[in-house]
């Protein structure tokens, strides 16, 4: 009886023993040789964010080897706004009796158009320079600027001119500036009646129907008269840089611009100015200029006379 307790016990263990064996042998990490292997979660891919570039001023048609603002030799006294850049300036004209005509293309960033006039506005006159209503746009004759944005300084004037200003988008602003660089001054010698120290330099001749003045023009003496409604009028001594030659390609560009034709004026003008043939006459005035000799040194003295009918 005990035998045969004891051998359903010690069967009973085996049994025991040999489950635990087997569940161990289950493990669900175990490998074909039986050792387990840590599981690892799926990684998630990470997609970097690229930004998007911001355009520059040198991402500009034009401006992509563009270096720091300057409006170059004759003009530091120009200013630009902060981290502006500008195209290399281009020449034109020139020379003893022309004006040096000075462009450049300008970029601004982080700004409007309404903050480059207003910066332009106040800056040109608190660096003492004087708004202007003309500018020397062919290098010669002072034309009219047409809008508030131009300036000049000094007594043998330098011009500048704001024009063009457009907005690129994204902050960036590009504008043109043209800046006219007088020729030197005329010697006016000799002087015996001591007028020429005092001389403003004329825009228009005076006595005339807007007849543009040749650069840095200075005026000598005049006469006139008047007899019923005819008035003539004459200016000798006028000072002038440059050359005879000039002078005449002066008024034979110059007078057409400004309205006055070169042919045979009508009988109403002609016959009581007692004038024949071809004439540079406008309206009620018929023109003319003569040649009186050289001045200093690069300068001319020369003359003119009108004739007024009315």
């Amino acid at each position: 009886m005990r035998t045969s307790r004891f051998s359903r016990a010690l069967a009973w263990l085996s049994c025991v023993l040999a489950l635990t064996l087997a569940l161990a042998g289950c493990d669900l990490g175990a490998t074909s040789s039986g050792a387990s292997q840590p599981t690892s979660a799926p990684q998630a891919t990470q997609i970097a964010a690229t930004a998007t570039p911001v355009p520059n001023c040198q991402a500009i048609a034009g401006f992509a080897s563009a270096g720091a603002a300057s409006a170059g030799q004759g003009f530091n006294d120009v200013f630009f706004p902060a981290g502006a850049i500008s195209t290399p300036v281009t020449t034109s004209g020139g020379g003893a009796d022309r004006f040096t005509i000075k462009q450049l293309d300008v970029c601004a960033p982080s700004s409007t158009v309404d903050s480059i006039h207003s910066f332009y506005a106040g800056g040109f006159p608190n660096n003492a320079w004087a708004q202007s209503s003309s500018f020397p746009y062919d290098a010669a004759a002072l034309a009219s600027c047409g809008d508030p944005y131009c300036w000049h300084i000094g007594k043998e004037p330098r011009y500048a001119s704001l024009e063009k200003v457009t907005d690129k988008g994204n902050g960036l602003i590009v504008y043109h500036l043209r800046l006219a660089l007088p020729p030197s001054a005329p010697i006016c010698t000799p002087d015996p009646a001591a007028i020429y120290g005092t001389r403003p330099y004329d825009t228009n001749l005076p006595s005339t129907a807007s007849i543009p003045a040749p650069p840095l023009t200075k005026d000598g003496l005049g006469d006139g008269s008047s007899v019923g409604n005819l008035t003539r009028f004459s200016e000798v001594g006028e000072c002038t840089p440059g050359t005879n030659s000039a002078l005449d390609t002066f008024f034979n560009t110059e007078l057409p611009h400004a309205g006055w034709h070169h042919s045979a004026p009508p009988s109403s003008l002609s016959s009581p100015c007692q004038t024949t043939g071809t004439q540079w006459w406008k309206d009620n005035q018929i023109f003319s200029w003569n040649h009186q000799g050289a001045a200093g040194a690069g300068t001319i003295f020369w003359g003119y006379s009108i004739c007024q009918v009315g």
